[in-house]
């Protein structure tokens, strides 16, 4: 538990070079609070994983810094009241975490596999997440007359610009944050402004966040 109080949510940088330069990686510790809330997220999430094989990570610090720690990096680039999309959640990652933490989000996790939203579903009602909703459906044949504020996936998808199959999802103003193992040079692919930043996990190395977005999302 000691090494588990060493981590924090993430802080986001402009660059590796920047980063690489910067004697903190933390915006800030988890309080006592949050290490007890994801600390029992943690145990069910084991206990589910003996039936239904969840997730390959079962050590409690890779737990914290892999799924916690690497959902919490898009934080800073929240307001606190979107309404989130989360593409391929698979175990409720980012977006359970996100919503413990911002529970003003109204938030819809997606997943083609039934046995992952289930856990999602329990892990909803367990906390009592109140605007949170486990989908079942794959992305090519999800149907929503709802427009979301924005798309959060860590999910890898075949074909890099997937979000543009997705777009008429995406309010006039919203955008997508993406979970990349390489940063995006600055450009733009259709109606979206692409941009990158980046923050360090101690075992993890360098990971980055792919900002697509319609009008700007301040990076902070």
């Amino acid at each position: 538990m000691d090494k588990v109080r060493s981590f924090g949510i993430p802080r986001l940088f402009d660059s590796v070079s920047q980063a690489a330069t910067s004697d903190d990686l933390w915006l800030r510790p988890f309080n006592d609070k949050e290490v007890e809330l994801f600390e029992r997220f943690r145990l069910i999430l084991e206990h589910w994983s003996k039936a239904f094989n969840l997730t390959a990570i079962h050590n409690p610090e890779d737990f914290w810094e892999t799924h916690i720690c690497d959902s919490l990096a898009v934080l800073p680039l929240l307001r606190g009241n979107e309404r989130i999309l989360d593409v391929g959640t698979g175990g409720g990652f980012p977006g359970l975490p996100l919503k413990m933490l911002l529970p003003e989000l109204e938030i819809d996790l997606l997943d083609g596999r039934g046995k992952k939203i289930e856990f999602v579903k329990e892990i909803i009602r367990s906390f009592n997440l109140q605007g949170a909703r486990g989908l079942h459906s794959r992305l090519e044949n999800f149907e929503n007359d709802k427009k979301y504020d924005l798309i959060v996936s860590r999910a890898t998808f075949p074909e890099s610009d997937w979000i543009l199959s997705i777009e008429h999802l995406i309010d006039a103003d919203g955008g997508a944050l993406l979970w990349r193992r390489e940063g995006a040079l600055k450009k733009e692919k259709n109606a979206f402004g692409i941009s990158s930043c980046c923050y360090k996990l101690p075992h993890r190395g360098y990971r980055f966040i792919e900002v697509w977005s319609k009008v700007g999302i301040d990076n902070g």
